[in-house]
């Protein structure tokens, strides 16, 4: 099993239709199973009637599935081979270079979201800006039309009645565990983070990822630790309805980082 699923953000394009979000799932799950995230995999006897008791899905849907993932070349092929007294299947995936995100098995041990449910969080997620947890939309309609759900879907009111998206303005935020923004992280990643938690915990829109603003705020959490939880809540009490990380470098460090001049142009 792996440790963390990489996922390529290509899957809101790549799948369709009213499945897609099934499939989403599905490819996940099968990844989940490769482990240290290679891109074979030899699944065993009995492979495809495992997936679909796990996706509460018939082994004929679960080939199909498959053969879908298959045709968007999601999973590149799907060989065969030989064990001690019986034949299986041997995955292919292509290796993962462009944009993508980072979700944690614990997404798949979770027995209070659906399939369907998981499959729209991967959604929401691959819409996120690179990386956060969240994204902006003009309204409620443009939301659904992002996560390919309907208009008269609940889903986006169930997830966040089981507590695992937030609305805060114009933007949804994930709130679950499983997709988190950092792996092992150096100490301007912990920074980043504690500061999106604060300001969820402030009910305010997390800023995006500015390296310079990170690299003057650790020039004083130095591990990314030390006294900047205390710090926030003494020195950052409220909070503008929009912040930057700037905002925070002038509130911590009382510094900004330099901006670049822009070019200047004269009309001749």
């Amino acid at each position: 099993m792996s440790k963390f699923i990489q996922v390529p953000n290509e899957i809101i394009t790549k799948l369709t239709g009213r499945r897609k979000h099934k499939m989403a799932y599905l490819y996940v799950y099968i990844r989940n199973q490769i482990s240290d995230n290679r891109s074979t995999l030899e699944a065993k006897e009995k492979t495809k009637l495992k997936y679909g008791e796990a996706l509460n899905l018939d082994e004929k849907t679960i080939y199909n599935y498959i053969k879908e993932l298959n045709s968007v070349n999601l999973i590149l092929g799907i060989g065969k081979d030989w064990g001690i007294d019986h034949r299986y299947n041997v995955y292919h995936f292509p290796e993962i270079k462009g944009d993508n995100f980072i979700v944690l098995p614990s997404l798949i041990d979770n027995p209070s979201l659906t399939t369907e449910e998981k499959g729209v969080m991967l959604f929401i997620k691959a819409n996120c800006i690179a990386g956060t947890n969240h994204f902006h939309f003009k309204s409620m309609a443009e939301l659904k039309a992002k996560i390919g759900v309907g208009k008269n879907s609940t889903v986006i009111k169930d997830l966040q009645s089981k507590g695992y998206v937030r609305i805060i303005g114009d933007a949804i935020i994930i709130t679950c565990d499983a997709f988190p923004l950092y792996l092992n992280g150096k100490p301007e990643d912990y920074i980043y983070e504690t500061i999106y938690k604060y300001c969820l915990y402030k009910g305010i829109i997390p800023p995006i990822k500015y390296s310079k603003s990170l690299f003057l705020l650790k020039t004083k959490y130095v591990d990314g630790k030390i006294d900047l939880v205390e710090d926030l809540f003494n020195r950052c009490k409220n909070l503008p309805n929009e912040v930057s990380l700037d905002y925070f470098c002038k509130a911590l460090v009382n510094m900004i980082p330099e901006k670049k001049p822009q070019p200047q142009y004269f009309l001749m």
